[in-house]
């Protein structure tokens, strides 16, 4: 039954396995435009304007907030916030790489069509998703550059949070 799976080369599976990503983080980022499509121009707009002080609010983030959890893991009292606290990392985090992807490509459509203002489409999209795709296969600094634009994406979806959630 499993004799075909080990004929099938590395290098085609990994290639497939790199595919299958870029798909579902295209589907995942069209399903964000869709549901969130003003709040998504805010964050690329603002992710864009103040991008490195929000790679440092990412940074900050991805230090801050799993070094509090494992605080409050150790009380009584914080366990069931520590756990909340987490999964909501977790998927802050994941929709952090999206705002990333969705960064890079409105960098690029910005310097092609050499525009002033950012404009947020599934196009926009689709390049980010391929260009992060692409970047990420070149070992090391590649996979640095991706990693900063993570993190910045990560960063602008805490700060839009922090003022959403102010009263």
């Amino acid at each position: 039954r499993f004799e075909k799976a080990k004929n099938i080369p590395s290098f085609v599976s990994s290639g497939l396995f790199i595919l299958v990503k870029l798909l579902a983080m295209f589907v995942a980022g069209l399903i964000i435009l869709k549901l969130f499509g003003r709040t998504s121009r805010t964050i690329v707009s603002a992710g864009y304007n103040n991008f490195w002080s929000n790679l440092g609010i990412g940074v900050a983030g991805m230090v801050a907030v799993p070094a509090v959890s494992i605080l409050l893991m150790f009380t009584v009292v914080g366990a069931y916030a520590a756990i909340i606290l987490l999964l909501s990392f977790a998927l802050i985090l994941m929709i952090g790489v999206i705002y990333g992807a969705m960064f890079l490509g409105a960098t690029f459509e910005k310097l092609i069509r050499k525009e002033k203002e950012i404009r947020l489409s599934w196009t926009t999209l689709l390049w980010g998703v391929i260009a992060e795709g692409i970047i990420s296969l070149i070992p090391f600094v590649g996979w640095f550059a991706v990693l900063v634009f993570c993190l910045a994406g990560f960063g602008t979806l805490l700060w839009t949070m922090k003022h959403r959630l102010e009263i």
